[in-house]
């Protein structure tokens, strides 16, 4: 489903990845870890095609990434749910609207518009089913600028839930809950690979957390330690 083949990347004269080689089976549910500045969050901005690796390819479902353009690379991020450190919220949409953008990728321009704008009754259903499973209900019509830390974190993963994405990068997906909701957010992740059969990579800190999953990756210095 996903493979990282002798993957090279850097930042001006900074090394973020070296060479490095991964294969993550379809329906796998792979933990990466590492401390900050490992790579980890540069490997999961690839697998997205946020930007070109310096050396060597990400293939998506046998898909070269960095080959893809135009509407081929929007057809392929549409298979693809991404679930940023930062969040990657609108501030001045309800959160209602920036969970329905995870459906943006399956719809065109004038259909997306339609959707945040006109939601059917079938779809805010499906808007309420997902804010239910990250505790966030109750925020359903609430701008997103007035979210705590935790609370965007969550609205964010309900966005990458709405899409049912054959694949689910979710990089730091916990870093800003406590314990109990960290634990609760990584096994809501889980179980929802599980099933529907999606490929889950997942970047954590916390040991406890990667246990969980069916392979731990190490990073360290853009190399990976172990598998």
């Amino acid at each position: 489903m996903l493979v990282f083949e002798r993957v090279t990347h850097r930042y001006g004269m900074r090394l973020a990845l070296d060479d490095v080689t991964l294969e993550v089976a379809r329906g796998e549910r792979v933990a990466i870890v590492g401390p900050s500045g490992s790579g980890k969050t540069t490997l999961f901005r690839l697998a997205y095609a946020a930007f070109d690796p310096t050396a060597g390819r990400v293939l998506v479902g046998g898909d070269d990434m960095h080959t893809l353009n135009g509407a081929a690379l929007r057809r392929r991020r549409a298979t693809i749910a991404m679930i940023f450190q930062a969040h990657g919220l609108v501030d001045r949409l309800r959160v209602w609207q920036n969970v329905i953008a995870g459906t943006f990728g399956a719809r065109s321009t004038l259909g997306a518009l339609r959707a945040v704008t006109f939601p059917t009754p079938g779809e805010r259903g499906d808007v309420r089913a997902a804010l239910e499973r990250v505790g966030l209900a109750d925020r359903y019509a609430d701008r997103a600028y007035g979210l705590s830390g935790g609370q965007r974190q969550r609205v964010a993963i309900a966005r990458a839930v709405i899409q049912e994405a054959a694949l689910v990068l979710a990089d730091e997906p916990a870093a800003s809950l406590d314990a109990e909701l960290a634990h609760e957010t990584v096994r809501m992740l889980l179980n929802d690979a599980r099933a529907r059969g999606a490929t889950l990579l997942c970047s954590l800190h916390q040991p406890e957390l990667a246990a969980r999953f069916d392979r731990i990756v190490r990073l360290e210095h853009g190399r990976i330690v172990n598998e």
